[in-house]
């Protein structure tokens, strides 16, 4: 097995301050955590709410890096020496989300329907960003018509301190298998410049990492993991050579969850909002129990969440 580095894929609206203090606490092996990304603009870098989010005291005991989705150079310059200025040493940029609203805006991995508009934000950012690294979150492309090694040339321009690739384009959404004949090809070229290479994408299981990194490990420096994380929080501390996800821990991490939102203030419906997000994935250990899960997704109360955790946990009565 070949140990390299892990990151905590950013996920909009649940990989928050408050979710990386509970997951931390108990599975701390990921070696950092990706946020997910802020909109700054000319007017103001970050937001009092985004502040709670993302300033070092709010993200004690780990590495966080925080994100950017902008299609200035201007802004996105500015808030790198804003974050750097709280301490971060590295600021990553989104060039790879998918959703409608920020394509059709140009933004995330709208970048890349105009690769000359790409290499100009590029140069603008890198030619002013001191005092700290870039690295970039991108995608292969819009669609299969593009090609992938035109984007990878631009990134060999500039000095991107890491650059993750997620290998899908912004078509695929997060359907079908991560095209990794594309990801090798883009790795074959950059390993001529030094950027590590972060392989992103749909690893679930640490038999499915030690295959990766045992097939192609001379081109990935590290892996970055989202939903098979959030669907099983133990991977890496199994990956590692520890022991498996235990229901009993499951169990508790859910009533931490539930309780850390609710000291938020989020109240009863939008803590069980908030709970249901996480049950899309931690649903996917208990495929035995379907009628269990309709019923915590149909919940509306405390009580009748509670009541469906229960069954779905095998324990008699809830918290």
């Amino acid at each position: 097995m070949r140990n390299v580095p892990v990151y905590y894929a950013p996920m909009e609206g649940i990989t928050t301050a408050g979710f990386r203090g509970v997951i931390h606490g108990m599975y701390p092996e990921p070696d950092a955590y990706y946020a997910p990304f802020i909109q700054p603009n000319l007017k103001k870098v970050l937001t009092a709410k985004e502040k709670k989010e993302l300033l070092p005291e709010y993200n004690q005991g780990f590495m966080l890096v925080p994100q950017v989705l902008t299609d200035a150079p201007e802004e996105f310059v500015r808030a790198c020496h804003a974050l750097f200025s709280y301490g971060y040493k590295e600021v990553n940029l989104n060039l790879g989300c998918p959703s409608g609203t920020v394509v059709s805006k140009g933004k995330g991995a709208g970048m890349l329907r105009d690769p000359e508009a790409l290499d100009r934000f590029l140069d603008g950012a890198f030619s002013k960003v001191e005092g700290g690294d870039v690295s970039l979150k991108v995608r292969l492309g819009l669609t299969e018509e593009d090609d992938p090694m035109e984007y990878v040339r631009i990134y060999g321009k500039y000095p991107v301190k890491k650059l993750m690739i997620h290998p899908r384009f912004r078509s695929d959404l997060y359907e079908g298998k991560p095209r990794l004949e594309w990801y090798l090809r883009m790795a074959e070229y950059l390993r001529q410049f030094d950027t590590e290479l972060c392989f992103n994408g749909d690893m679930t299981t640490a038999e499915e990492i030690d295959q990766l990194l045992d097939e192609h490990g001379e081109l990935i420096d590290s892996i970055m993991i989202g939903r098979g994380l959030l669907t099983n929080p133990a991977l890496v501390r199994t990956w590692r050579g520890g022991e498996e996800l235990r229901l009993e821990e499951l169990r508790d991490l859910e009533g931490k969850m539930r309780e850390m939102y609710l000291a938020k203030g989020l109240g009863e419906a939008n803590t069980i909002c908030k709970m249901k997000e996480l049950w899309v994935y931690w649903g996917r250990n208990f495929p035995e129990k379907e009628k269990a899960k309709k019923d915590l997704f149909k919940a509306k109360r405390m009580a009748e969440y509670l009541a469906a955790t229960a069954v779905i946990f095998s324990f008699d009565k809830g918290y």
